[in-house]
């Protein structure tokens, strides 16, 4: 269960995250996986949201995908500095 108690540590409400996140990319409905990914975006830390990304183009609905994609929307820089970051280390491997 995420919480909002300060209590709980970054690394800690990371981790929650991350395994919500990974729950919500298992989900079999595709409608109900985009809504999943929707409710999680706002909670996100910038080191899953290209993560998140990646699940909702997995999507193949066109309607579910537009439904992730616009609850991402509010964060293009942090997911576009991920997909530069892992471009450049791909580019540095070759």
């Amino acid at each position: 269960m995420v919480t909002n108690d300060r209590s709980v540590g970054v690394a800690d409400r990371e981790t929650v995250l991350s395994e919500a996140l990974a729950a919500a990319r298992a989900i079999s409905f595709e409608g109900y996986r985009a809504e999943g990914l929707a409710a999680l975006a706002p909670h996100l830390p910038e080191t899953l949201l290209a993560d998140a990304l990646a699940a909702v183009h997995a999507i193949s609905d066109e309607g579910y995908r537009a439904e992730g994609l616009a609850a991402l929307a509010p964060y293009p820089d942090a997911i576009i500095g991920k997909v530069r970051r892992g471009k450049q280390a791909l580019v540095s491997i070759h």
